[in-house]
């Protein structure tokens, strides 16, 4: 998509609205659920997560309804993308890649009794700002 994960989640959301993307009744205190189409899937559910006290996004999450094959595209299509980048935390239902500003990863999974794909995009240094802004609290 292209988009950085900074500033609030609100101005994220706006970004990913732009996209195509369109909000839902399922967001929650701590992420904003939008649905839209990704990588050529349609009924994909974004969700951006962010730390409430800061207003902070933190961690992209893309649920995509699909199967194997999908996920096997998409996997290879990452592994292009980040080439070189694979930090060793890969099996065949799930590959990760470190990047300059955090890590990105994709597995199949099941939700709810159906296939799904994930892709998690997270900011190491938004991350680390929400766990010690919440350190406070343990």
């Amino acid at each position: 998509m292209g988009i950085a994960i900074n500033g609030t989640p609100q101005e994220f959301a706006e970004a990913v609205k732009t996209k195509g993307f369109k909000d839902t009744e399922e967001s929650g205190d701590d992420y904003i659920a939008l649905t839209g189409r990704f990588a050529g899937q349609d009924d994909v559910m974004l969700m951006i997560g962010f730390d409430p006290k800061l207003n902070l996004t933190h961690t992209i999450t893309v649920a995509i309804p699909a199967d194997r094959t999908v996920f096997t595209n998409l996997a290879h299509d990452m592994s292009e993308k980040y080439a070189g980048a694979e930090n060793g935390l890969n099996t065949g239902s799930y590959k990760s890649f470190r990047t300059d500003k955090g890590s990105v990863s994709i597995s199949m999974m099941e939700i709810a009794g159906e296939d799904a794909v994930l892709i998690q995009y997270i900011d190491d240094k938004n991350t680390e700002a929400s766990r010690t802004n919440n350190a406070a609290d343990l």
